[in-house]
């Protein structure tokens, strides 16, 4: 039982206890493109981008500051999306 605890907060250091619901609200409280790429489904998630970019959703913009897509800041289709935003120049800074 120790171990199984202990094992459960090298994931969540803090010790927080959320219920299965109050998870459910929080990811669907995330965009489409955010779920996939937490679900690890990157494909889809890119689809979802570029579905983004092509609707001209302003939310695009905070990509940078997105969490879920932490796994992907290198890979050439968001360093493409970050070009065609006019965010390039920011990495370059950072």
């Amino acid at each position: 039982m120790n171990e199984k605890k202990n094992a459960s907060r090298d994931h969540n250091p803090a010790g927080i206890t959320f219920s299965p619901n109050s998870l459910l609200m929080a990811f669907s409280r995330l965009p489409r493109r955010a779920q996939h790429f937490f679900l690890g489904d990157v494909d889809k998630g890119f689809e979802w981008l570029e579905r983004a970019y092509q609707e001209r959703d302003s939310g695009l913009l905070e990509i940078q500051m997105d969490c879920t897509l932490d796994g992907v800041r290198n890979d050439p289709p968001y360093l493409d999306l970050l070009k065609r935003l006019g965010l390039e120049e920011t990495l370059k800074r950072n």
